[in-house]
């Protein structure tokens, strides 16, 4: 019961225990540091850094521990939450992960909710990425599924808060300056560059997955390892529904200056 199954209800009880821990644990019996994303920005990949850079355990697909340790996740704004990092990424690259994620399935997703996007979407071919990816933007805007709210929502109820932010496109460019400036937000000083080069390789996506950046495997978690893959799957309709949903959002956190991307 402790290891991620594919069961709604050890996906229900893994959620309100790392709920109880970061919301009435934090700051009282331990020291929780939260790594917060919308789905598939990079929240897992930088979590895995900052808790080997600040020595904490990291409680992955499997129920958090009561004690001190990395916690990562995908939350609305709460005055409660403690010790935050918010990462950032497009929202186009994003909806495609998220596709691949949620729709296509993975070694880390749930088959079950897999088919009942498939079913509620009427898709046939999840492999037409071009075609069902406007029907499926649209679907997050609705946050009828997990975790319940919109990529918009979450950029505008972080930004700006009190928090460490970076961004995935960050991370893969220059990952050991990120990684120093979050240490340091989070009061550590003395991190060498010698350990911040370790932890960058050994949980480079080469490292992790097989592959270079670039070589996509898309039934893996691990599917691309690069940034702006959503020009190859958007078509027309699918800027279109993004601008109406999301443009002012990535606006908001500077990827584009005006919705001119989505005419193109």
């Amino acid at each position: 019961m402790i290891n991620q199954i594919d069961n709604r209800l050890w996906f229900k009880a893994n959620a309100a225990t790392r709920y109880f821990v970061l919301y009435f644990m934090s700051g009282r019996t331990g020291f929780y540091p939260l790594v917060n994303e919308y789905p598939k920005s990079g929240g897992s990949w930088f979590a895995q850094m900052l808790s080997e850079l600040l020595e904490l355990p990291f409680p992955r697909n499997r129920l958090p521990m009561l004690r001190s340790s990395m916690m990562h996740g995908h939350y609305r704004y709460s005055e409660k939450l403690k010790d935050v990092s918010i990462v950032w990424r497009d929202g186009r690259d994003v909806m495609v992960s998220w596709y691949f994620h949620r729709v296509k399935g993975n070694e880390l997703s749930s088959a079950n909710m897999s088919n009942e996007i498939v079913g509620k979407l009427g898709i046939k071919d999840v492999m037409d990425v071009e075609s069902n990816l406007p029907r499926f933007i649209e679907y997050t805007a609705a946050s009828t599924m997990q975790p319940r709210f919109s990529w918009s929502e979450f950029v505008d109820q972080w930004h700006g808060k009190n928090c460490f932010f970076t961004r995935y496109e960050d991370l893969l460019t220059d990952p050991i300056s990120e990684l120093r400036a979050a240490s340091q937000w989070y009061g550590i000083e003395s991190i060498s560059e010698k350990k911040l080069i370790e932890v960058v390789e050994k949980f480079s996506f080469k490292n992790l997955s097989g592959r270079k950046p670039g070589a996509e495997n898309n039934s893996s978690y691990l599917r691309s390892g690069t940034a702006g893959g959503w020009e190859s799957k958007f078509s027309p309709e699918a800027k279109e529904i993004f601008a109406h949903y999301y443009g002012d959002s990535l606006i908001k956190l500077g990827y584009e200056t005006d919705a001119a991307w989505s005419k193109k």
